[in-house]
């Protein structure tokens, strides 16, 4: 089983399309709190998500992603799209209450928690994080490291308008030690 998180109109085919409103093939609110609230499928039954200009919507992204590992079968891909957080079209949205940068998706894997509990037991691995750059600052990127302009990226605003991040679900969840602390590969696409 593959899911469409927040479809809206843009109904994927082979995929169960959730929104909170209709059309969707499950009318369903993906907003916490999420104690005592289960998506109506088994553990470890989907093997893909995505969502497309949607979790920056989502107030309790922990409860979320801890629910969805529940449902995701082992090695489950997760594809996701949001706007950048030093981006115009991030902030002036008044319906956006999350904010990503290229680092947030670690803390949904639990080797980031070692020092901390806030009670999250999901465990994700985003291993690949692209950042969406405006072409306009492409021949500053093929004058500079990679990590000179990953730099350039994150201290200035309206360079990169969204992220793409990919990972799967790891289950079981490993020890929360950051011996198991991985960075994902930061890759950049000009648009």
């Amino acid at each position: 089983m593959r899911l469409n998180l927040g479809s809206g109109p843009f109904h994927h085919p082979g995929y169960v399309n959730i929104d909170h409103r209709e059309p969707a093939d499950l009318v369903f609110d993906l907003e916490g709190p999420w104690e005592g609230k289960r998506l109506p499928y088994e553990d470890s039954t989907v093997t893909e998500i995505v969502a497309s200009d949607f979790l920056e919507h989502i107030r309790d992204r922990l409860g979320l992603l801890q629910e969805l590992w529940r449902v995701a079968a082992p090695g489950c891909v997760f594809k996701i799209r949001v706007p950048y957080r030093y981006h115009d079209d991030a902030i002036d949205d008044p319906t956006h209450v999350g904010f990503f940068g290229h680092n947030t998706f670690r803390f949904f894997a639990q080797p980031w928690w070692h020092n901390n509990d806030y009670g999250y037991r999901g465990d994700w691995d985003f291993h690949s994080v692209k950042m969406l750059i405006h072409a306009k600052h492409k021949p500053r990127y093929e004058q500079v490291s990679t990590a000179d302009f990953l730099d350039f990226v994150t201290s200035h605003n309206n360079v990169c308008f969204a992220l793409i991040v990919e990972g799967k679900a790891i289950k079981p969840a490993r020890e929360r030690v950051s011996s198991l602390i991985q960075w994902p590969a930061i890759g950049f696409d000009f648009g």
